[in-house]
């Protein structure tokens, strides 16, 4: 326990404090349940030390004081079952179609792996998935302070104060939050199941022109993840994503032929935290781009490692291709993002200094595909862009 102090809470503690311009001697408060080893003397101590102000919540109280049984562990293990059905769906669906002609023997092939070696790394992913969806419910977290009575207790000049404050700096989180870890490590061992989930994230690979074209599952886009009925975050979406591109986050193979799995994740990450942003923000409609950077600026600048080209037109879209095309090859990483409004999509583009263009598209692509990443294979003329981009 004293390793955890020294190796988990007092980092985050330091970054804390840091984070929100707090001194060093700003206290905080720390619920633990009656657990006989959180009530050591030396273990009290340590953590007074390090600034704690320490709360025990009584036994069989926690449904009634603690913060995260009131409002957040409901919501992360519906996201974990959630997450567990689409998996064993994707399994009968596969089985189903191998055996479409004969309904008999795709009922009898019906059988998910639920062995523990192949459910404990997925679990450990879906767990890392629903952690990352959650923790940008902020209405979510505060409704748990609220209901168990802390947020009012603490007098910090009224509860608006604490919704302010967590306010400011809310953006500037979720835009330098890091994407969803995938197991990659386990891409190279015999057990495919355990990242069967990321390599069905792509429903489908075309060739189209000079770009290959990953097209995600049906429930892969802005408007239908996480259950939605709709959205217009794709502004916001599409600037996360370029903000992840530019850091390198976004990858395929060599040949540009796989999508890999780390850029599964962030594409996913990108489109589940914008549509928080947006949501939690209370806009309304299809943003322009100058709107879309302020909503995630509000308080603090986005510092983007390149810059960010923003073309609002439609008719300017070739320029866009140029431009970025011209400022890959003049950056020293050999990276530039670009977002473009064409109503009623928003779509981002990226360049690299072999003169290779991703375009990504959050929204849906027909009735059977969900978000949509293109890629193209090799060093491509911006003719052979427009080209593909024009039809």
């Amino acid at each position: 326990m004293m390793r955890y102090i020294e190796q988990v809470l007092l980092p985050w503690l330091e970054q804390t404090r840091e984070r929100l311009c707090l001194p060093k001697t700003q206290k905080s408060l720390l619920i633990l349940d009656v657990y006989k080893t959180h009530r050591t003397e030396d273990m009290i101590q340590a953590l007074r030390k390090c600034g704690f102000e320490i709360v025990y919540v009584p036994g069989c109280c926690t449904s009634e004081l603690q913060p995260l049984d009131l409002s957040v562990n409901s919501c992360l293990k519906a996201e974990l079952k959630q997450r567990f059905t689409c998996w064993y769906a994707d399994r009968v669906c596969l089985a189903m179609k191998i055996h479409k002609d004969d309904a008999t023997a795709a009922v009898a092939s019906i059988s998910p792996d639920l062995r523990l070696s192949v459910l404990k790394p997925l679990h450990a992913m879906w767990l890392i998935q629903s952690i990352e969806a959650v923790k940008v419910r902020f209405d979510l977290i505060q409704r748990g302070w609220r209901q168990a009575g802390i947020s009012t207790a603490l007098s910090l000049d009224g509860e608006e104060n604490v919704k302010s404050n967590m306010a400011d700096h809310q953006c500037l989180d979720l835009v330098n939050a890091k994407p969803v870890p995938q197991l990659k490590d386990h891409a190279s061992t015999s057990n495919t199941s355990a990242i069967s989930v990321l390599s069905d994230a792509v429903a489908s690979t075309q060739i189209k022109g000079s770009f290959i074209e990953h097209y995600f599952q049906f429930h892969l886009c802005q408007s239908r993840i996480d259950g939605r009925r709709g959205s217009s975050a794709c502004t916001i979406i599409a600037i996360l994503i370029s903000h992840r591109f530019l850091g390198e986050e976004l990858q395929t193979s060599e040949d540009g032929c796989q999508l890999l799995p780390d850029s599964c994740g962030t594409v996913m990450s990108c489109l589940r935290q914008g549509n928080y942003i947006y949501e939690s923000c209370g806009m309304k409609g299809l943003l322009s781009i100058d709107q879309g950077l302020s909503a995630l600026r509000k308080l603090h600048s986005i510092e983007l490692q390149k810059e960010i080209f923003l073309v609002n037109k439609d008719s300017e879209w070739k320029k866009l291709v140029l431009t970025l095309l011209e400022a890959a090859e003049k950056s020293p990483d050999g990276l530039a993002a670009g977002v473009l409004v064409t109503s009623p999509y928003t779509i981002m583009m990226g360049a690299t200094s072999e003169r290779r263009l991703y375009v990504i598209d959050s929204h849906s692509h027909s009735p059977h595909y969900g978000a949509l990443v293109a890629v193209s294979t090799s060093s491509s003329s911006v003719g052979a862009i427009s080209t593909y981009l024009s039809e």
